[in-house]
C-alpha cells in the first residue's frame, strides 16, 4: 500500500497527512510517541508546540530479536536519544498528564494486547476535538500480519486493534490508504471502556477493509479536510452489518494502561435562551488528588453565537482549587480571566466559593452530587467566541482531608 499519489515528486508521508490536520483544524500542540527505531517524522511536522517521546519494545526478547534491540539501542545513543522519554504508557501520562495534545502520532510495537490498551488510553491525552493518528492499520499482504515479528514490512495486530475500536466509534474513525494506512481517531463522545478481549482473523478483514477501517484514499482525505471542520473528515455511514469478531482466549488478566479518571467537570454552552443540555457541553477527566491538572474546553466546530456558558466543577460532591480560568481565542489571546475572583461565579448551586491565599485561585466546594455556575463573561466578550476558542483551566482536585477542613471553613464563615 505504498503511496501513489506524489506530494511534490515524492511519496506522501504520516507527516503529510498530519500537517494538513494541523494547518486545515487549527490545531497548535503535537505529541510523537513512537519507537526509537521507527521513522520519525518529528522534524517533518510544522507545529506552535511539538514534543517527542518513544515507547519501550520489550517483547520477543529471543535469540532472534535481541540483536536487533541491541542494534537500537546503540542506534539511540548514536543518535542522542533521550532516555529520560523512553515511556511506557503510564509513564507518558506522568510526565504529559497536566497537558492535552490537538495531535498525537502514534506507531505502536503491533503486539496485542499492548496495542488496544493504548488505543484506550492515548485520547485521554487530546483535546477534545483533537486527533490521534495511528500507524500501520491496513496490512498489505498476510504475511506482515505475524503475531512475532517477521523479516521485511511488518505490521503485526496493529489492524485488529483499530478495527476494534472501529467497532465502538464508527463515527469517530477514518484510515487514509497511505503507508499501510494512517488510521485517524477523532476525540469527540468517543467510548473507551470496551473489552479487547477479541480477535479478527486476516481473511474476514480483508475481505471488508472498507468496513473495518473506513478507508478512504489521500485526495478523498485532502477534499474531506478542505472545510476545515473535523465532522467532514468523519462523515461516513456506519456499514449496515456489524463487525464481526471472535472471542480472544489466553488474555485471562489485561492491566490498565493509564489511570482511570476520580472525578469529571463539565462545561456547558447555551447558543440562545433556552435551558442548558447534555448536547451542548464538553466533559474532561481529573486524574489525580493534589495534583495540578491542565483541562482545555474548545469550543466545536458547529458551535453558532454563545449566550452563556456554565461550568460543573465536579460530578460528585468535594473540592477544586481553581488556579486559573481564562477565555483565549484560537491565536492564544486572552479576552477575559477570573483573576481569583469569587464574584464571577454566578447562580451557583449544590456549591459555594471560597478565595484562595492571595494569588492561589479560589476553592470552588461541592456540597452536591449536580455542582454548578454560570461563569460571569461579559456577553460582549461572548459575542466574539467562534470555532478555536478555547476555556483553559489550571486546577487541583483536593483529598477528602482538605475537602473536610474547607467544609468546616466555609461553616465558620456563614456563622
Amino acid at each position: 500500500m505504498k503511496s501513489v499519489v506524489p506530494v511534490s515528486g515524492r511519496a506522501i508521508t504520516k507527516a503529510d497527512i498530519v500537517n494538513r490536520l494541523v494547518s486545515q483544524f487549527g490545531y497548535r500542540s503535537y505529541l510523537e510517541y513512537n519507537k526509537f527505531d521507527g521513522a520519525s517524522y518529528y522534524g517533518d511536522v510544522v507545529c506552535e508546540q511539538k514534543e517527542l517521546a518513544y515507547l519501550p519494545e520489550r517483547a520477543y526478547l529471543d535469540g532472534d530479536n535481541l540483536p536487533r534491540l541491541l542494534g537500537m539501542a546503540q542506534a539511540a545513543v548514536d543518535m542522542g536519544v533521550r532516555f529520560d522519554r523512553l515511556l511506557s504508557v503510564p509513564q507518558l501520562f506522568e510526565q504529559f498528564g497536566e497537558r492535552r495534545f490537538d495531535v498525537i502520532f502514534f506507531d505502536p510495537v503491533h503486539v496485542r494486547p499492548d496495542v488496544d490498551l493504548a488505543l484506550r488510553a492515548l485520547p485521554r491525552l487530546l483535546t477534545p476535538g483533537g486527533v490521534l493518528v495511528v500507524h500501520d492499520c491496513v496490512p498489505g499482504h498476510e504475511r506482515q500480519t505475524s503475531v512475532q515479528r517477521c523479516p521485511g514490512s511488518w505490521v503485526g495486530e496493529t489492524y485488529k486493534a483499530f478495527a476494534l475500536l472501529r467497532r465502538h466509534n464508527m463515527r469517530q474513525t477514518v484510515t487514509v490508504s497511505e503507508d499501510f494506512g494512517v488510521g485517524l481517531i477523532w476525540n469527540h463522545k468517543l467510548c473507551l471502556d470496551y473489552p479487547v478481549e477479541y480477535d479478527l482473523d486476516y481473511a474476514t478483514f480483508h475481505a471488508n477493509q472498507v468496513a473495518y477501517t473506513g478507508l478512504i484514499d489521500y485526495a478523498t482525505f485532502l477534499q474531506r479536510t478542505r472545510s476545515g471542520q473535523p465532522q467532514r473528515l468523519f462523515c461516513a455511514e456506519p456499514p449496515a452489518a456489524p463487525l464481526q469478531f471472535q472471542p480472544r482466549q489466553g488474555w485471562s488478566r489485561l492491566e490498565e494502561q493509564a489511570p482511570r479518571p476520580v472525578a469529571r467537570c463539565q462545561l456547558f454552552w447555551r447558543q440562545s435562551d433556552a435551558a442548558f443540555s447534555e448536547a451542548e457541553s464538553q466533559e474532561l477527566p481529573l486524574y489525580h488528588a493534589g495534583r495540578t491538572e491542565l483541562l482545555r474546553f474548545v469550543v466545536p466546530p458547529d458551535t453558532e453565537a454563545i449566550h452563556a456558558l456554565r461550568f460543573d466543577p465536579l460530578d460528585g460532591t468535594g473540592s477544586v482549587r481553581l488556579q486559573s480560568l481564562c477565555l483565549m481565542d484560537g491565536d492564544g489571546v486572552v479576552h477575559w480571566e477570573a483573576e481569583g475572583r469569587v464574584g464571577l461565579f454566578e447562580r451557583m448551586q449544590e456549591m459555594r466559593c471560597l478565595p484562595a491565599a492571595p494569588g492561589a485561585g479560589v476553592y470552588l466546594m461541592s456540597e452536591g452530587e449536580d455542582p454548578r455556575c454560570v461563569l460571569g463573561i461579559d456577553a460582549a466578550v461572548l459575542a466574539q467566541v467562534s470555532v478555536g476558542w478555547a476555556l483553559e483551566l489550571r486546577l487541583e482536585l483536593q483529598p477528602d482531608a482538605a475537602h473536610a477542613v474547607l467544609e468546616l471553613l466555609g461553616t465558620v464563615g456563614d456563622t
